[in-house]
């Protein structure tokens, strides 16, 4: 890694080459000498907690083999990121280590999975550059090798086309009954050429089984339980979905222009324990995402499994056989709706036993005798634990925080608030360790607004590191699902379209309102922080709304409209890109929502930081901004984290991401911290 470290008075300041120039003699921002220490934070105790919070977990997509006797995992390296998968062999007291595979290239691994008790899949993220830009081909490449690492195998679909879009390790079915062979479909990057292939696991030979007729766009391909393809989805370059059918090896039916296919409003789960039932999630009946079970004979929806009366389901629980076993949702908490009997009972027992935490099952033996499970929730950091259903023991196996202490951890609270316009917005409120909510009304603690990327997606209610680690250091944490996110129906996402800059931006200053109002928060003690679309609202925020937020940090952000549109090829109004991003906003006043364009208006403290290889929001949004705030002398702190994405998934960037957070939070919105120690 090539970068330079800056340590300017209590404060650390990391910048790559590219970009190597200090905070104080570039934006004229002075630093006193005794900061953020001065403010009742030393530094010995921000480094302490950015280190236990920002470590990364350390097993990431484990994976037991179908005879029980080994599991293989992704382990996460604080300078390497998933470079290598780790085997060991399960003993009666522990995991044995007994093999080591790096992945190809200096490359990251995405997931492991097993073909058989003897080979392992993995797929891999790729990078490389063309004429000096950087691209991912994301994730696309699968390798096959023994559980010993040999005999590795590069399992390569197609010549490389387009390198930024095209996939090829999507596994459609492990085709069990054949040990040398898995089914596999590949898209390339026009999301035009697609087909599916079996792939022999050994040698890498790839036979063609089946391809899109007329060269139509298929995105997903779904085998039924006896590995047969009977089932493709596509979207037109309209937004509008169409699915091919089929029964067996005859032609494929093309099914369109109907509303169950309603672009944002369909999706397929798989087959059923009928080959002629497929499950389905829809919308387009009550607004809110709905699992229905679909007739490909009939080619009519077959009835509803379940739906929740005010959220969209989230998923399906399923036997291997294709039995519905549940649904999960996610209101202010998680939940399921219980679909078989056995499975209740099974399930709750072994929620009892992991004392009432929810939990997920990772991976298990082909007959289930043997299952990998984690806990999860709004406090708990999560664990994995192995349970021996025929004997019912369950053991401990790998904590994801090891380091932190139930003493560290900050209470997180669902809330609800109301807009402007009457809108109700539900989020969350982390309170300092030890703080319960009505303990923190009336005291008026210093807060940070945390606003959630994507921008169609949400918080959900899991441990959130980044605000479990601010509320640590004594700050109130809200983090609004405005409107705009997903979860709640189509409706409520549906409010946030056209609203980048606009009215989600208004429902993260109403909240900021809302905590004043509520005595949580004082009114001039309210900083905003969030990556991606979060980093994109808090530099809009740093412009259009000084008045309420004292302080803006942004991870990864989009700092120019037009620029992200451009890159999207979504620079046309009557593309759907750009009326979700920007509704009825004609190209010449685009501008108004872009930080990059309004640099000059910045009036508050700002800290932007980015990853070098973040192919989803380019590096180059933020180097633009850094130098435009540059030239104008504004208030800007930037840094640079040279081989990181967007996603922060190497310990040593997350940590340093954490700390130069922290102490830029306690330079300019300083909190009361907890006693030293832990």
């Amino acid at each position: 890694m090539r970068f330079s470290v800056i340590r300017l008075p209590g404060i650390l300041t990391v910048f790559s080459l590219v970009a190597a120039f200090s905070l104080a003699a570039v934006f004229g921002m002075a630093v006193s000498a005794d900061e953020p220490a001065a403010r009742g934070l030393s530094d010995d105790r921000l480094v302490d907690l950015a280190e236990r919070f920002g470590h990364v977990p350390r097993v990431f997509s484990p994976s037991l083999s179908p005879d029980g006797t080994a599991v293989a995992y992704i382990e996460s390296d604080k300078d390497k990121g998933f470079a290598r998968i780790m085997v060991g062999v399960l003993t009666a007291e522990d995991v044995q280590h007994v093999s080591t595979i790096q992945a190809p290239g200096g490359e990251t691994f995405a997931w492991v999975d097993w073909a058989n008790d003897e080979r392992l899949i993995v797929g891999f993220d790729t990078h490389f550059r063309i004429g000096g830009e950087l691209y991912r081909s994301a994730p696309s490449k699968m390798m096959a090798v023994n559980r010993d690492g040999s005999l590795p195998v590069i399992l390569d679909i197609m010549a490389l086309r387009a390198p930024r879009r095209q996939r090829s390790n999507d596994v459609i079915h492990m085709l069990p009954d054949d040990p040398e062979h898995i089914l596999v479909g590949h898209m390339a990057g026009d999301g035009r050429s697609t087909g599916v292939y079996t792939l022999n696991i050994y040698t890498g030979e790839k036979t063609p089984v089946s391809e899109a007729p007329d060269g139509l766009p298929v995105f997903d391909w779904y085998a039924d339980n006896t590995g047969q393809i009977r089932l493709g989805y596509g979207e037109n370059k309209d937004g509008d979905g169409h699915m091919l059918i089929r029964d067996g090896e005859g032609e494929w039916l093309r099914l369109e222009d109907i509303e169950l296919l309603s672009r944002d409003r369909f999706s397929i789960h798989g087959f059923s324990d009928d080959p002629n039932i497929v499950y389905v999630t829809a919308s387009h009946t009550t607004g809110r995402s709905t699992i229905f079970r679909f007739d490909l004979k009939r080619r009519v929806l077959d009835g509803k499994v379940y739906g929740h009366d005010s959220v969209d389901v989230q998923g399906l629980l399923t036997s291997r056989s294709g039995k519905a076993l549940a649904a999960s949702y996610f209101t202010s908490r998680y939940g399921l709706e219980y679909l078989d009997e056995g499975f209740r009972m099974r399930h709750l027992a072994l929620k009892e036993k992991l004392g009432g935490r929810d939990f997920t099952v990772l991976s298990s033996t082909k007959g289930g005798s043997l299952m990998l499970v984690e806990t999860f929730g709004l406090d708990e950091p999560g664990r994995l634990f192995f349970y021996q259903a025929e004997n019912d023991v369950l053991r401990e196996w790998v904590r994801n925080y090891p380091a932190l202490s139930t003493s560290d951890i900050g209470r997180t609270v669902p809330v609800t608030y109301g807009a402007r316009d009457g809108v109700e917005i539900p989020g969350y409120i982390t309170l300092p360790p030890g703080m319960k909510l009505d303990e923190a009304k009336g005291v008026g603690l210093p807060a940070i607004v945390l606003p959630h990327g994507g921008p169609h997606v949400r918080t959900l209610p899991l441990f959130d590191y980044e605000a479990k680690f601010l509320a640590a250091l004594g700050y109130v944490v809200l983090q609004p699902n405005f409107r705009g996110s997903s979860g709640y129906g189509f409706r409520y996402m549906a409010l946030g379209w056209g609203g980048w800059g606009k009215h989600m931006q208004d429902d993260l200053v109403d909240g900021a309102r809302w905590l004043v109002h509520e005595g949580y928060a004082a009114a001039n003690r309210i900083c905003i922080a969030g990556g991606s679309y979060g980093g994109y609202a808090s530099l809009m925020a740093s412009v259009r709304d000084t008045g309420t937020f004292r302080c803006a940090a942004a991870w990864a952000p989009v700092t120019d409209i037009r620029m992200m549109l451009e890159e999207e090829d979504s620079w046309d109004e009557d593309s759907f890109v750009y009326s979700q991003l920007a509704g009825y906003t004609k190209k010449g006043k685009i501008k108004a929502y872009s930080p990059l364009q309004r640099i000059k208006e910045v009036a508050i403290p700002v800290f932007v930081a980015h990853g070098t290889h973040d192919q989803v929001v380019g590096v180059g949004q933020s180097r633009a901004f850094a130098k435009a705030a540059a030239r104008r002398k504004k208030a800007v702190d930037y840094a640079e984290f040279e081989g990181e994405g967007h996603h922060l998934r190497y310990s040593r960037y997350r940590t340093q991401w954490l700390y130069r957070l922290g102490a830029f939070m306690s330079l300019h919105n300083p909190a009361v911290p907890r006693p030293e120690g832990r």
